[in-house]
C-alpha cells in the first residue's frame, strides 16, 4: 500500500481531531450525568463551575509556559482565541477601543450545541464565564473579563471584552 500524500494525513487529522473533540464532549457530560446522579443538581452545578475553574488554572499556566505576555490584553485574547480553535468553536480575538482592551469573539460553538442537546444550556454560560474569568485572573491580576453577548442566550455572538487596569 502506498505511503498517504501531505493532503491525505492533513485529512485524516483534521478528521481525528473533529472527533477527539466530540470525544471531549461525550467525556465531558458523562462525568456531569455521573456527578447529578451521585451528588445531585446542585452539587452537580457546584461541580461544573469548579471543574471550569481548575480547567482555567490550567490554561493560565499553559500560557504562562508559552511566553504569552500576561499584560497585553489582545495577545491574551488571541491566546483564548487559538484554545477555543482547538475545540472547534469559530472565534476571533479583535482589538477594542483602546489598546488596553481586546475582544473575543465566537460566532459558533459545539460546546453550546451538546449543552442544548442535554437541556444543560444555562451551564454552557457558567462554565466558559468561569474558564474565562479564571484563566486571565491567574494570568494577570490586572486583566479583566466580561461575557457582553452569548450564544446560549440566543445573542449572535459570544463576545468578551478583555481589558487591563
Amino acid at each position: 500500500m502506498p505511503e498517504a500524500t501531505a493532503e491525505e494525513r492533513v485529512k485524516l487529522l483534521e478528521r481525528n481531531l473533529k472527533a477527539m473533540v466530540q470525544i471531549c464532549h461525550g467525556f465531558y457530560f458523562a462525568w456531569r450525568q455521573a456527578a447529578t446522579e451521585i451528588a445531585g443538581t446542585d452539587k452537580a452545578e457546584q461541580l461544573v463551575k469548579r471543574f471550569y475553574e481548575i480547567v482555567g488554572e490550567d490554561t493560565a499556566s499553559l500560557y504562562q509556559g508559552a511566553g504569552v505576555n500576561p499584560e497585553d490584553p489582545l495577545a491574551v485574547a488571541k491566546a483564548l482565541e487559538r484554545s477555543s480553535l482547538i475545540m472547534g468553536e469559530i472565534a476571533r480575538a479583535e482589538p477594542g477601543s483602546s489598546p488596553n482592551e481586546a475582544r473575543l469573539v465566537h460566532t459558533a460553538c459545539p460546546w453550546k450545541d451538546s449543552h442544548g442537546r442535554r437541556g444543560l444550556l444555562h451551564e454552557c454560560n457558567t462554565g466558559c464565564d468561569q474558564w474565562f474569568m479564571t484563566a486571565i485572573e491567574r494570568l494577570s491580576p490586572n486583566l479583566h473579563v466580561e461575557t457582553i453577548s452569548s450564544l446560549a442566550r440566543g445573542d449572535a455572538t459570544c463576545t468578551r471584552r478583555v481589558w487591563r487596569d
